[in-house]
């Protein structure tokens, strides 16, 4: 019975640490062996030390011999950088960190980075994972939607079209950001639209301009179209803010674009239709 407590009690604590950090089994597995580097000890107890760092208690997840296990080789690793250095003096300055390169293969980049920590550099290599998948997702719903308003209403649809409260707000927001942007003059310009200038949740308040149009065929139904943009919103946010996203949003965010995906395959040819420019109306025969 005890062997089972202190099972479930490791297991409590790995789940209630990977939750907090948003981290996939990779991750966690690569933190867990640099533990082990530093000192002897079995998987376990590395997790719980790794967790420790994190900010949670071990002592809420464990108790008995194997809190004692961990406590003990807390302090031990405490107190490793001052046995070492035995003679007095201080320690000298670890170069790891500041020596390990950041490979850009795809961009033929190779720096270093002395401040950025280790955990940074390895969200980064699973952050790269889920950008593709928002940047897919929401220039595919604009594509959509920029092609159906150029198709249905011209060009200027947006100066013309835009005419509902919400969609005056937006173009106010659009406009603040196209003069911000002209006071940087040394930087590419966002896009060649003002619909390129608008967020994900954003394309919901165009759609809804024009709701004969886009629903229920285009964009599918209303609230299934809300739901889409509504919930991978604030992952698309978090990531654009540099910010990781924890491994269950990624997956959120993939399913998201499946349905998308799935959407689009069979609405296919009613889209493509829609967004075919309206011709002039032939002259009559002669």
């Amino acid at each position: 019975m005890a062997m089972a407590s202190k099972a479930k009690g490791y297991a409590a604590l790995r789940k209630a640490l990977l939750e907090k950090k948003g981290w996939s089994k990779d991750v966690l597995f690569r933190r867990v062996q640099d533990v082990k580097d530093q000192l002897p000890m079995n998987t376990k107890v590395a997790t719980a030390i790794v967790a420790h760092r994190a900010g949670l208690r071990p002592e809420r997840f464990l108790s008995g011999a194997a809190l004692d296990a961990v406590q003990a080789m807390i302090a031990k690793l405490s107190a490793a950088p001052a046995a070492a250095n035995n003679n007095g003096r201080r320690a000298p300055r670890a170069k790891s960190a500041a020596l390990r390169p950041i490979n850009f293969k795809a961009y033929g980049i190779t720096t270093t980075d002395p401040f950025l920590s280790k955990d940074k550099l390895e969200e980064a290599v699973e952050m790269s994972k889920a950008y593709p998948v928002l940047y897919v997702l929401e220039n595919s719903i604009r594509t959509v939607i920029k092609g159906v308003m150029d198709a249905k209403f011209g060009p200027d649809w947006w100066d013309t079209e835009m005419t509902s409260a919400k969609a005056w707000e937006l173009r106010n927001k659009v406009n603040d950001r196209l003069r911000k942007e002209d006071q940087q003059s040394w930087h590419q310009c966002r896009g060649a639209h003002p619909i390129d200038y608008v967020d994900l949740g954003d394309l919901l308040t165009i759609a809804r301009c024009k709701q004969e149009v886009f629903f229920p065929r285009v964009l599918s139904d209303e609230k299934w179209f809300e739901g889409l943009v509504g919930e991978a919103s604030p992952s698309r946010n978090v990531l654009s803010h540099m910010n990781p996203l924890a491994e269950r949003s990624v997956t959120a965010v993939s399913v998201k674009l499946a349905q998308w995906h799935d959407h689009l395959n069979k609405r296919e040819a009613e889209i493509r239709e829609a967004m075919k420019p309206v011709s002039a109306t032939p002259s009559a025969a002669t």
